[in-house]
């Protein structure tokens, strides 16, 4: 696999993921805003975010980042509209 490997994930509610290639250039910043896109610059940074994903503390936002990190898909449920 060549890196760096470009993955979109989601975080959950409460967790704060750390964005490991931005520690690395010394900046504190998380991972999960929605959508959004993060870069895995080595195979220990993508081992980091699929022990992430396997604890529920964040979630693919796409098959080709489940794929990646050899996780199942499950494709977002649309939202009911509320009535009133």
């Amino acid at each position: 696999m060549k890196f760096p490997q470009t993955l979109r994930l989601r975080g959950c509610e409460g967790v704060n993921v750390p964005d490991l290639a931005a520690l690395d250039a010394g900046i504190s910043r998380y991972v999960g805003k929605p959508g959004e896109e993060v870069r895995a610059l080595s195979s220990l940074a993508l081992g980091h975010y699929r022990k992430c994903v396997q604890k529920g503390e964040l979630v693919p936002a796409d098959k080709a980042t489940a794929d990646a990190l050899g996780v199942a898909f499950d494709a977002p449920k649309p939202s009911k509209p509320k009535e009133g």
